[in-house]
């Protein structure tokens, strides 16, 4: 650590929770409503909803950790989406489209009910730096709705004093604002928050901020998708040890 730190800014999906995976089906999902509202003829179905998934960074071979799927808004994974699926026929107006996008998202999330796995050590972690009086906030690229039954779901959300949500904040991941808006409401310089993430995207914004950052491998990205500059775990004992 190059100062001492006093806060920890945490990304969530990929990180806090096992998530990716489970939006992946979400998003397959929304495309096949999407396909059906759009009256996309249905043998162009499955080339349509390979296309959004594409668009948004879905990969045969995982998930691309600077794709919007993993780094952003529902309004920027709507706009791709649209973009992709303006091939197979036309398109309501993007304000329309980006209000069908949220209708639909807000009934799957209403219909799943079972919520993505708690990545292994998290919640240890959370109360070893409550109890060091580390304050802890939270910056999503999901919306407050999604974000907080996630949360809620595994009894974490007290552990957050801030929190900076993908359909609230005026400028998204990686800008600094997330991490410069913690630092006005906690009174802590930049410098001594960490921010813990599982996305390059992450990295950018603790480094336009000033802030220091962790990559907590197992998520969206890998060693690779990291500078050589940032503290890496793999595992979330190894922050653990790190502010030991």
């Amino acid at each position: 650590m190059t100062e001492p730190v006093k806060a920890l800014l945490w990304d969530k999906d990929g990180t806090l929770v096992d998530s990716l995976e489970q939006w992946v089906a979400r998003d397959r999902r929304l495309l096949r409503m999407l396909c059906r509202e759009l009256e996309i003829p249905e043998a162009d179905h499955a080339a349509a909803v390979a296309a959004g998934l594409a668009a948004i960074g879905v990969r045969e071979e995982g998930i691309d950790p600077r794709g919007e799927i993993a780094r952003g808004t529902e309004a920027s994974i709507a706009a791709a989406m649209a973009g992709a699926l303006d091939a197979f026929g036309p398109l309501p107006s993007p304000e329309a489209f980006a209000s069908l996008v949220g209708r639909f998202i807000g009934d799957i999330l209403a219909s799943d009910k079972t919520p993505a796995p708690l990545r292994r050590g998290i919640h240890a972690l959370l109360t070893k730096a409550a109890k060091r009086g580390l304050i802890q906030g939270l910056a999503s690229s999901d919306s407050r709705m999604s974000c907080l039954k996630e949360l809620s779901a595994h009894g974490i959300e007290t552990f957050f004093t801030f929190f900076a949500f993908g359909d609230e904040v005026p400028r998204a991941k990686p800008d600094p604002w997330c991490v410069e808006q913690f630092s006005r409401e906690i009174a802590i310089h930049p410098s001594q928050i960490l921010v813990i993430g599982d996305a390059p995207t992450d990295e950018e914004m603790a480094t336009a901020a000033g802030a220091q950052f962790c990559a907590l491998l197992g998520g969206a990205g890998a060693r690779q998708d990291f500078s050589d500059r940032c503290i890496v775990a793999g595992h979330p004992d190894e922050i653990l040890s790190l502010l030991a």
